[in-house]
């Protein structure tokens, strides 16, 4: 009951290639020096500081921006990964599945979580559609917490995000490395604010060699 398929199956099993976290060919961190990581990220989603929380990876960020919204009930799409699947479940919160996120029943109180792109469809929402989504969560007092961790695939535009009433993950991995770690969460103030407490409570990081050595790859970005 307590298990995630996914990792106890990549648990039991051993390859030459982590094709799991996309690690087929990992980037090397460059050696010059970056401007500390806050930095970098403000500059590439173009946010200002108090949006922004650092965490150890992008599920950190979905548990922990869930918990901050303290959602009465949640909205999950699917297909969707696994553990945003098992999210809500896995801490007492009634929920519904649906097949398109159009198609959720946006309600006061509540949540809808999704990836963006999708894992594993990759079906992919424009800002543009982020914004209705976000403008309607706002109307009726819930929220939305998107996983973006695979959106530097499919856009080099990481500017303009609608950030009230929702809070986006992302982290090092899959995209920029896959054996280092530092992730962060941006959105909401007041969802990012609560973010920070809980992540001070729970596990006080990543450690600064962490996001030293993350600088220099999200700095990539900016180029």
């Amino acid at each position: 009951m307590y298990e995630i398929e996914m990792f106890k199956w990549i648990r039991e099993k051993k390859g030459v290639y982590d094709l799991a976290s996309s690690g087929v060919l990992k980037l090397e961190a460059p050696q010059a020096e970056a401007p500390p990581l806050e930095e970098v990220l403000i500059e590439l989603y173009d946010i200002p500081r108090q949006n922004l929380a650092i965490v150890s990876g992008a599920q950190e960020g979905n548990f922990l921006a869930f918990l901050a919204v303290k959602p009465e009930y949640a909205v999950i799409t699917v297909p969707e990964y696994e553990p945003i699947i098992k999210l809500p479940s896995s801490l007492g919160v009634r929920h519904v599945k649906v097949w398109d996120v159009w198609e959720a029943p946006i309600k006061p109180g509540g949540v809808l979580i999704f990836s963006n792109p999708n894992n594993p469809t990759g079906r992919y929402l424009e800002k543009r559609e982020l914004a209705e989504l976000a403008d309607e969560a706002r109307r009726k007092g819930a929220y939305l917490i998107i996983d973006i961790i695979f959106s530097d695939f499919v856009t080099d535009d990481l500017r303009g995000f609608p950030l009230e009433n929702v809070a986006y993950s992302h982290s090092t991995d899959k995209f920029y490395t896959h054996d280092l770690r530092a992730g962060w969460v941006f959105g909401d103030k007041e969802i990012v604010r609560r973010v920070k407490y809980l992540k001070d409570l729970a596990n006080p990081g990543p450690r600064e060699a962490e996001k030293k050595a993350a600088a220099p790859c999200c700095r990539e970005g900016l180029r």
